[in-house]
């Protein structure tokens, strides 16, 4: 898949960061996340116009579908 191929394919959820959000959360629809098998990261613009793109931390924060019961855990060993 190229960059051109992401384009053209309409996303789920697009944010527009501004600079004074980077440092905070940034809360989703929760409603288009809830059965999420993979998730695909398209960053189209970079600050200030330049070349690269730099992404230094990114934390996704969520419950999975189904929890472990930790009474079911044996001890192995």
């Amino acid at each position: 898949m190229s960059f051109d191929d992401v384009e053209a394919i309409d996303p789920v959820e697009a944010l527009e960061i501004q600079e004074g959000e980077l440092q905070g959360d940034i809360i989703l629809n929760f409603v288009k996340y809830q059965n999420v098998s993979n998730l695909t990261i398209f960053i189209e613009d970079n600050r200030d116009g330049g070349d690269i793109t730099q992404l230094c931390k990114l934390e996704i924060h969520g419950s999975p579908l189904l929890q472990s019961d930790m009474k079911n855990l044996k001890k192995v060993g």
